[in-house]
């Protein structure tokens, strides 16, 4: 336990950037990588001040959709988990939980390419970041976004700089319980959970008896058995930069997440209005309540001026025309397919109106009310 502890430790302040930084003195090289690094290519997102899950498919990878899943069940317990640690708080998800890069790079090319300033070790972790910046515009000290994005290489160790993290194919694996030096899922989430600590500016504590349950410490073992200490509550809700990543009212039926319990229901699950969670088509769970397929394929709700409203679309899936129910005159509705684009705004003239999505290729796209993103899916085949 003591040389883990120790490698622990090791591994949490390795910081990639450091001889970088040092570079950054000389006054020849600094004005050259400082351009490099500060090249940003923003994708589309939805929630300002959320937590952005990306799957990064390197180019010699397949895209595993139970990836996908996987890291879903990651975002949403641990959105629920911080809620409970912060007396009510927790931090927004981005719209759609995961989002999916594609890299013209090999998994190879993330463990090989060389960078002359950096220990070998570090050369993946600070490729994957340059890669993320430069698809999908995430970010080191990102002001608007805390990012967490797992590459499928074969590295065994995260890490994690301030609003940015990264994960590896271990990670992935683990997440859907096909890591064979892993027992269960809950390992990888207390470890993804402790790498989303150190983005927000949380520290290793001391090695003492009452800590080795902390997040930030060795309770990424004993996860869900785990706790922030008060001292890092405090971090979270009263830092300069990263407290209004915690609010009140984006842990909500809406996001799914007061249904889900590991323990009776899962992601594949669906919910009703009253926030009852229901066996979904990959579900083997029978603790949840039962209702009408039929009304759980179209009625969910949507946050509006901190109130549930029910909203609604028939018939979904959908050809060419679908109905949406429940917005009220003067709502700004706008829907977004699952890359982020908008495909239609409107502002509401009524309380329900028919969309034409015969143009829409086929998806799943989401609806938007008032800025506010609902967990309605409009699913067009």
């Amino acid at each position: 336990m003591e040389n883990y502890l120790k490698l622990l430790q090791i591994k949490g302040n390795l910081n990639p950037f450091n001889k970088l930084r040092s570079v950054f003195s000389s006054r020849i090289i600094a004005p050259i990588i400082l351009v490099l690094l500060s090249a940003n290519f923003k994708g589309i997102a939805q929630i300002d001040k959320s937590v952005r899950f990306v799957y990064m498919v390197p180019a010699d990878k397949t895209f595993n959709e139970d990836y996908v899943t996987g890291i879903e069940n990651i975002a949403i317990d641990l959105q629920r988990w911080f809620h409970e640690q912060l007396g009510g708080r927790t931090f927004a998800i981005n719209t759609p939980i995961v989002e999916v890069i594609n890299s013209n790079k090999d998994s190879s090319w993330f463990i090989e390419n060389r960078n002359i300033f950096l220990d070998r070790r570090f050369w993946p972790i600070f490729n994957t970041i340059v890669e993320a910046n430069e698809l999908i515009g995430a970010e080191e000290d990102d002001p608007n976004f805390i990012w967490l994005i797992f590459n499928d290489i074969p590295d065994v160790n995260g890490s994690s700089r301030p609003s940015i993290a990264y994960l590896t194919g271990n990670d992935l694996a683990g997440s859907i319980n096909q890591n064979p030096n892993i027992t269960g899922p809950n390992r990888i989430i207390g470890g993804v959970g402790h790498e989303l600590g150190h983005t927000l500016s949380l520290v290793h504590p001391e090695d003492i008896p009452e800590n080795r349950n902390a997040i930030m410490w060795t309770g990424l073992n004993t996860y869900p058995d785990a706790f922030l200490r008060e001292d890092e509550k405090e971090i979270l809700l009263n830092h300069p930069r990263y407290k209004f990543f915690f609010q009140t009212d984006v842990y909500s039926c809406d996001e799914g997440v007061r249904c889900y319990d590991g323990n009776l229901c899962t992601i594949d699950d669906k919910f009703d209005e009253n926030c009852n969670c229901i066996p979904g088509p990959k579900s083997d769970k029978f603790d949840c309540t039962e209702t009408d397929e039929q009304t759980l394929s179209v009625t969910t709700n949507v946050i509006h001026n901190n109130n549930l409203q029910s909203l609604s679309v028939y018939p979904n899936p959908t050809k060419d025309i679908t109905l949406l129910k429940g917005v009220s005159k003067g709502n700004t509705v706008k829907i977004i397919d699952a890359q982020g684009r908008e495909v239609f705004k409107t502002t509401a003239t009524t309380d329900n109106f028919e969309i034409d999505t015969s143009d829409w290729v086929i998806g799943v796209y989401f609806v938007i009310v008032n800025n506010k993103k609902s967990s309605v899916q409009i699913v067009h085949k």
